[in-house]
């Protein structure tokens, strides 16, 4: 990441990271040494592959209603048709 960008803040630099990594450590005993790192670089992935969840694109409600009707109409009836009317 370039320093520019981690300049204008949001997300974790090394420094940040070195920082807050050991008050974590400090306030979570379970977690192992080197423990609060992981713990905020996996939070960070976390929510970040759990973002693009919260704003599906367009074709995500019909691929699921296409899924879920195609899953209980009887082969044989026109399923793209019926999915348009509703």
């Amino acid at each position: 990441m370039p320093a520019r960008r981690a300049a204008r803040g949001g997300t974790h630099t090394p420094a940040s990271l070195a920082r807050t990594a050991p008050l974590l450590e400090t306030a979570l005993p379970d977690l192992p040494p080197g423990g609060g790192a992981r713990l905020l670089t996996y939070t960070q992935a976390l929510i970040a592959g759990l973002q693009p969840m919260s704003d599906p694109s367009p074709a995500v409600p019909d691929a699921l209603h296409a899924l879920i009707t195609g899953l209980t109409v009887p082969i044989g009836r026109n399923v793209q048709n019926e999915s348009r009317c509703m």
